[in-house]
Formats: C-alpha cells, sequence, structure tokens
C-alpha cells in the first residue's frame, strides 16, 4: 500500500511540475543583440512563413476553416488572421468574443501559429470595420474634412471618445486572449489597426485640426529629431533640412512640403500608441503597425494614406508611438530591396505581414529571410477560391515547401554572412546567369532554367554556407556550378552531393546522387542539395 501511495504521490508531483512548466513557459517576445533582431517563441528563434486571409475571412466559420486548410497545405506555419471591431462590439461595451475563439482553434486545429490583425478605427486609411453605434454617431465620434470641407469616411483621432472607445475593446480583446491562449501560445504577435492614416486627405481641415496644425511642432518630436538626426530616414531627413533642422516653429515651418503629412502622422501615431497601451496592459504581445507604402511620381500624401507609418513617417512614429515593438511595411511594389533597407534598422526589425499573392513575389521569401534578415513573410489573400489552384498558388507552395525545413537554419545563421540568396529579374534579352561570390576562394555561377514570366513563374533560392567545403542549395529553376577563385580557372571537384531535407533542425538525407546526376540541378519544382567539396 505504502508503494503504491508513494508512486500516486511521484506522479502526482510529475504532473504538477509539467503543468507549472507549461504555464511558465515565456510568452513569444522581440530579442535584439547588437542591433540583431528575432523573434522568440517558447524560447527558440521562430521565422514566421506566413499567409494573410482575405478581410472578411474570419466572420465565416466554413471559409476561415478552409482558408487555415489551405495555409497549412501551402507550407505555411502561421495565419494572419484579422479581428473586426464592429463583430467584436456589436453594441457599445458588449462583446463577442467568437471571432478571436474561431480564429485560436481554428490554428491549432491545423497546427498553425497566429498573427491578429485588429481591425478597429482604421481599415486602409478608413473607418470600415468599426462599429455602426460608432459610424452613426458623428457627434462623439466625428469624421476628418477634406479640403472641400467633405467628410471622409475616417474617425478623426482628435476625438478622446474615439480613442477611448478603440482602446477599451481592444483591452477587452487582448484580455479574453490572455486567458483562452496565455499558457498556449496560439498568437505569436497583434498588429493594432491596419494601414492607418487619412486616405483621400493630407491632413484634417476641420477648424480644430487647423489649429493644431498651425500651432508649435511637439517639443519631444523636435527633440527626438535632434538626438536622431544621423540616423533619420531619408525623406524625413530631407524635408527638416531644407527648413535648416528647425528645432521649434509651426508644422509648414519645420517641415516644409512634409508639414500636413507629419501632422496628420503625429495624431494619428499618438491615437495609436493609446490603443497600443490599452492592449499591453491587458497581455503584453508584441505589437506592431503596418503600412501602407507611399508612392514617388509627384504623388502627395492621401493618394496613400497620409501620416501612416510608411517610409517617410517611420521616425515620426518611433517617437510618438513608443509602445508599438515595430513598424511594418506592406510590400505591393517592385522595389523590395529598397524597401526592406529602409525597415530594417537597429531600432526596427524587418517584418513583412503583407506582399501581393501575385506569382512575382513568392521568390522574393529568399531575399526576405536570407538577405534582408526578415522575421516573417506573408502574402495576402493566400486562401483564394477555385476548383484549381492558380499559377499565384503553385508558385507559393513550391517556394514554402523548400523554405519551410529550413527555417531553423535559416533564424540561427541571419546576420551571419553564410546566406546568399536570389531571384530571377527581368534580364536582357539572352543573360540568364549570375555569380554569387561565396568567400575569397569560391563563387556560384547560377544559371536560371526557366523561362522569367512574371505572371507565372521565376526561378530563385538561396545557397547556405555550412562549412568551408560543405554548402546547401536549394530553391527552383536553375542549375549552379561552384567554382573556385584561387589558382587555375576550374570548377570545385564535388565529394559527394545528396538531395534531402531537414526535419526539427537536423539534416535527413532522402537520396544520395552520383553519376550523371552529379550536378547542382534544381527543377522549377523546387529541391534542397547539400554538397561537399574536395578542396
Amino acid at each position: 500500500m505504502n508503494i503504491i501511495w508513494t508512486g500516486l504521490l511521484l506522479l502526482a508531483s510529475l504532473l504538477a511540475c509539467t503543468a507549472v512548466t507549461a504555464a511558465e513557459a515565456p510568452p513569444p517576445a522581440l530579442d535584439c543583440q547588437n542591433g540583431h533582431w528575432s523573434l522568440r517563441v517558447d524560447g527558440k528563434p521562430f521565422l514566421i512563413l506566413g499567409g494573410q486571409v482575405h478581410n472578411s475571412t474570419t466572420a465565416d466559420a466554413e471559409r476561415l476553416d478552409r482558408a487555415c486548410t489551405t495555409l497549412a497545405r501551402s507550407g505555411a506555419n502561421t495565419a494572419f488572421v484579422p479581428i473586426s471591431w464592429e463583430l467584436l462590439e456589436p453594441a457599445a461595451g458588449q462583446y463577442d468574443f467568437a471571432l478571436v475563439d474561431r480564429a485560436v482553434q481554428d490554428a491549432r486545429k491545423h497546427h498553425l501559429r497566429l498573427v491578429l490583425l485588429w481591425f478597429g478605427g482604421w481599415k486602409n486609411g478608413a473607418m470600415h470595420y468599426a462599429p455602426e453605434w460608432v459610424k452613426r454617431d458623428k457627434t462623439t465620434y466625428p469624421r476628418v474634412i477634406d479640403a472641400r470641407g467633405g467628410e471622409l469616411p475616417t474617425l478623426s483621432p482628435l476625438s478622446e471618445a474615439t480613442r477611448r472607445a478603440d482602446a477599451a475593446a481592444f483591452r477587452a480583446m487582448m484580455t479574453h486572449l490572455r486567458e483562452i491562449d496565455g499558457a498556449d501560445h496560439t498568437v505569436l504577435l497583434v498588429q493594432v489597426e491596419n494601414e492607418a492614416g487619412y486616405l483621400g486627405a493630407d491632413r484634417d481641415y476641420s477648424p480644430a485640426a487647423t489649429q493644431r496644425f498651425e500651432g508649435p511642432v511637439p517639443s519631444e518630436l523636435t527633440a527626438y529629431l535632434d538626438a536622431h538626426r544621423a540616423a533619420l530616414s531619408a525623406p524625413l531627413a530631407r524635408a527638416w533640412g531644407e527648413s535648416g533642422n528647425r528645432l521649434s516653429g509651426t508644422w509648414t515651418e519645420v517641415f516644409g512640403d512634409m508639414a500636413a503629412e507629419a501632422c496628420t502622422g503625429w495624431d494619428v501615431a499618438r491615437y495609436v500608441d493609446a490603443v497600443t497601451v490599452a492592449g499591453k496592459e491587458a497581455w503584453p504581445l508584441p505589437m506592431y503597425a503596418n503600412a501602407w507604402l507611399a508612392v514617388g511620381n509627384g504623388e502627395r500624401a492621401g493618394v496613400w494614406p497620409s501620416g501612416g507609418p510608411n517610409e517617410n513617417m517611420i521616425d515620426l512614429w518611433k517617437c510618438a508611438a513608443p509602445h508599438l515593438d515595430f513598424l511594418a511595411p506592406d510590400i505591393y511594389q517592385s522595389r523590395f530591396a529598397d524597401i526592406c533597407a529602409a525597415y530594417a534598422r537597429p531600432d526596427n526589425p524587418l517584418f513583412i505581414p503583407e506582399v501581393s499573392f501575385d506569382p512575382y513575389y513568392p521568390a522574393f521569401a529568399f531575399t526576405a529571410f536570407a538577405g534582408c534578415n526578415s522575421l516573417a513573410f506573408s502574402p495576402f489573400g493566400i486562401d483564394e477560391e477555385g476548383d484549381e489552384p492558380s499559377p499565384a498558388a503553385v508558385q507559393w507552395t513550391r517556394v514554402y515547401g523548400v523554405l519551410r525545413p529550413l527555417l531553423p537554419l535559416i533564424a540561427e545563421r541571419q546576420h551571419s554572412g553564410t546566406l546568399f540568396p536570389f531571384a530571377q529579374n527581368l534580364f536582357e534579352e539572352g543573360e540568364t546567369t549570375l555569380s554569387i561570390q561565396l568567400g575569397e576562394q569560391l563563387a556560384a555561377v547560377i544559371t536560371y532554367t526557366v523561362k522569367f514570366d512574371a505572371l507565372k513563374q521565376r526561378g530563385a533560392g538561396m545557397i547556405v554556407r555550412l562549412a568551408r567545403d560543405e554548402y546547401l542549395v536549394a530553391g527552383m529553376g536553375f542549375n549552379a556550378v561552384l567554382r573556385e577563385l584561387q589558382g587555375p580557372p576550374r570548377d570545385a571537384e564535388i565529394l559527394s552531393l545528396d538531395e534531402g531535407t531537414y526535419d526539427e533542425g537536423a539534416w535527413k538525407t532522402q537520396h544520395r546522387l552520383n553519376g550523371d546526376e552529379l550536378q547542382l540541378s534544381l527543377p522549377e519544382t523546387g529541391r534542397i542539395l547539400r554538397v561537399k567539396l574536395l578542396r
């Protein structure tokens, strides 16, 4: 009897220890060491290979389940899922958390992590997802006024009532999220609002907003500019520099032709920061704001949401919204490398929550993770409907199929100088090769074997230097030759070549290649090769 009782006590003790360990697992968090950022999930670095569902998918249980099924089959590890304020709080102070519960349950069912997107006061520069009781009461929740005196479908961030209502709903959501997911960590991060700013006007032309615009720039902002003048984004540095780097004055005196957007940016960022504070008081997960990017060609703010966290406003948002963990670009433009460089900063990790679903964009995943040290990469609308997968869906699945098993390796080697990505571009006719220097003694000559087609596919991949004479070659649509850079011109001799994959961070050989297959050839469907050289 004593032996049985002792055994039961021991079992109870082990179960209690297990429960405590699970409960004490640290929540998802950002870590920065020497300016190198990582997202840590359950204590380990985690890269997000994601997909964002369509805006209203969460409202339909069947549609969301199909979307998560599609995401899981594509190789994604994380779903980006919107949560609508209008459905979470259909009447003032009355909350319905069915959307949140549905998202968490579906993600767990399909073994996905989650990034929740708070569609509160803003969605794409407008108030489309605000509750009806907010939209109807224009006195309590006023609108932004454009230059002609008309109302925009945009809530004014100057309204304390609007800010308090948005923040209260967001706090309620985060409180509920902590209750249902505090120990499981299905949800990794939360996006606060969506592409905030004024679409259709560069600033608010209401009397109260105009008075603010004609008043002084907050000393808090000018002090920030002064302290960070050597690291400001190029557009803001230019605008401030043209004013003589003034440390006091009106918005126009300090920011010149960027004054309207800067004033708007300050008001919008302060609003978003207040919502962020309310959410973090309930459950302090990492939180970020995403940006509809600015465009050039003489266009002005308002064509894109004026005052959002775009390249013009990064530093202003850093000052005005210090409780956000980072700012993130939504990339629907071809100048991918320039955008990544603007957001990958010592004070801001690169995190790409949206890219176009077009088949031109999957190849950028290699560039994002291996070249730009991004923490995330996610197309919008990956849950497309249709009987047959589109060319875009096929290409995304191929790229994700290659990248998914490599994520732990990439996370370990970001910032190390051992990752070499590449992606096929629209070359001059006949030019289909490029050379990548892998070190002082070795280069890779890449020859694309697929025809560039922005509407269907393009070759892409990466090379990882595992050791002096050992490399990983992964991707699709190219052949590679490793070429000696010292001594007589010659290709490096291959000692062994394996096709395989990674399983929980460990290499698994699937096929030893030799004879007439002893070549680095990666078909358009995708492949991972591990090569050892004899040198």
